[in-house]
């Protein structure tokens, strides 16, 4: 069919197995998360894992209507191909409709964004933005509830590395001008009420 992206070449890359597609949001389950952060981890690793899903509702729901009216379109767990890598942030910015596909080409990305989870801290806050970055994706995205205190950061990709440009903790007020106009007060994404 034209107009549809020929899926991608599933190669072993450094000593570990290809790659699977999903095409679901990576939220974890019940029964494929026993680690921190997920709900059998007990009340603190329930309360995290409600605090990432309350987190991701949110901005899906509130990043796509500040897209929209710049002309772009945000989603949660949708499926991205960079050549051989597929990367499933938490949330992506694209500069066209997804119209109902899962899977998206790099090219189309001008955000992706990772909620940071107690049991992928170091991917979240190392590895993924640096392979966002290799891949050109000009913006990322970092919500981080350390201490249940909800704060998110900014980066553009400035000479092949992201650099920080806007942050907020709870109580003040994340204000991105780039790549459209969004604001919110990070405690805003917390699921409880005031």
């Amino acid at each position: 069919m034209q107009g549809e992206i020929p899926p991608p070449q599933r190669t072993e890359r450094h000593g570990q197995p290809p790659a699977q597609v999903s095409h679901a949001p990576h939220i974890p389950t019940a029964t494929s998360c026993p680690q921190a952060g997920c709900p059998q981890a007990g009340e603190e690793g329930t309360r995290r894992y409600a605090d990432f899903g309350a987190a991701e509702r949110q901005l899906a729901f509130l990043l796509h209507r500040s897209a929209r009216e710049a002309g772009m379109w945000a989603y949660p767990g949708v499926t991205i191909v960079s050549g051989d890598d597929l990367f499933i942030p938490d949330f992506v910015v694209l500069r066209r409709s997804g119209g109902g596909k899962t899977v998206m080409p790099i090219a189309e990305a001008v955000l992706m964004g990772e909620i940071v989870s107690g049991s992928n801290r170091r991917k979240d806050i190392i590895d993924r933005p640096r392979e966002y970055a290799a891949a050109g994706v000009p913006f990322f995205l970092r919500v981080d509830f350390r201490n249940r205190i909800p704060s998110l950061v900014l980066h553009e990709l400035v000479d092949g590395e992201y650099l920080p440009v806007v942050a907020a903790a709870a109580g003040g007020t994340f204000a991105m001008r780039q790549p459209f106009e969004f604001s919110i007060d990070p405690a805003d994404l917390l699921d409880e009420e005031g």
